[in-house]
């Protein structure tokens, strides 16, 4: 069974994580209301960032996709940061 996180931000936009948990891999979402540069990475429990999936502008209602690869990447809780306007929001991963 396929589990999703969605989310509507009203400062953000739409954040779609599909599935969640997830065994080999995920496509997080992303569908910003706003012009925006957004920095996309993966941080472990104790906030050390793991992966950076995206560091790139992003125009206003267009969706973008982004794979995430369990790759070496232990079992357990990640959180997937999205920085954007000098806000943070952060969404619990889990990898099975």
């Amino acid at each position: 069974k396929s589990i999703s996180y969605v989310t509507e931000d009203n400062n953000f936009g739409m954040v779609k994580i599909t599935p969640n948990p997830f065994n080999e891999e995920t496509i997080i979402n992303l569908r910003p209301q706003v012009n925006t540069f957004v920095k996309l990475y993966l941080t472990d429990i104790n906030g050390k960032t793991l992966k950076i999936l995206a560091n790139e502008f992003l125009e206003t209602n267009t969706n973008y996709n982004f794979k995430l690869y369990k790759n070496n990447l232990s079992s357990g809780i990640y959180f997937l940061i999205i920085d954007y306007n000098n806000t943070q929001k952060s969404i619990k991963l889990i990898i099975n």
